[in-house]
């Protein structure tokens, strides 16, 4: 498994960025990001705590999980 570390320096408030970051749907208005799926919902929310989502993206396919 690799690690990938992005920085960037959003101006906006933190809250709004983690509400929008926090929903990966949001990531298809991403040119890079094709198609987003939810395939585990998360405990309290479905893309709360040990959400589990698939993302297609122009460069390939990636698997992220929430807060395992």
């Amino acid at each position: 498994m690799e690690t990938v570390t992005v920085q960037r320096t959003i101006p906006a408030p933190a809250d709004a960025v983690f509400e929008w970051i926090s929903t990966a749907h949001n990531y298809t208005r991403a040119r890079l990001v094709l198609r987003e799926r939810l395939t585990e919902p998360g405990e309290d929310a479905p893309y709360g705590r040990n959400a589990v989502r698939t993302l297609t993206w122009a460069v390939g396919r990636f698997r992220a999980e929430t807060g395992r």
